[in-house]
């Protein structure tokens, strides 16, 4: 009997953990479905006036299933030459590089990103406008990148909350020169 006392809230404690580590890898593969989604979207959609709106809501349908973590923010941006994204886009948008969500932004509705063949001085996207960007294969293409960030909230306090990080980079899909 105590043996059974000494083992048992050993035995809790790994068994928990276990299932936080496993919440854990399910929130970060959910994560990275959403990035993938957002970029196949926005990538597809080259300078299509509503490519961001379209990838931001590619990226809200892969995070449909969350339960355990909140979505801090989601990145459109232009990679640098190392193809990473450039470190000022972590903290907001930067100009012909980058836009910046935080988690309400992918609630907004189409009428919030303004302007049909351009970018208004209310739109998110105005700071890397998606008519700006190249699709002309023979001037040489854009790529584009999407970084989601999430916060795992643990229920198991030796774990902590755990942030989580996925970011997937493709090219703009060509288009014919008009």
């Amino acid at each position: 009997m105590m043996e059974f006392l000494i083992i048992v809230p050993v035995l809790l404690t790994l068994m928990v953990g276990l299932i936080e580590l496993g919440l854990i890898q399910r929130d970060r593969l959910i994560a990275s479905s959403a990035s993938r989604a957002a970029a196949r979207v926005v990538s597809s959609g080259g300078d299509s006036r509503l490519s961001d709106f379209d990838g931001l809501k590619g990226a809200e349908a892969a995070l449909a299933d969350l339960r355990t973590a909140e979505v801090v923010s989601v990145v459109i941006y232009k990679p640098d030459a190392t193809g990473q994204m450039p470190a000022a886009c972590e903290f907001g948008s930067v100009n012909d590089v980058c836009n910046f969500y935080d988690a309400a932004d992918l609630a907004r509705g189409v009428g919030d990103f303004g302007g049909t063949n351009n970018c208004t001085g209310t739109s998110p996207d105005k700071a890397w406008c998606p008519t700006d960007r190249q699709t002309q294969q023979d001037l040489g293409l854009d790529w584009i990148g999407v970084r989601v960030e999430m916060l795992h909230r643990s229920s198991a306090p030796m774990l902590g909350d755990q942030p989580i990080v996925a970011e997937t980079v493709m090219r703009v899909e060509p288009r014919l020169p008009s």
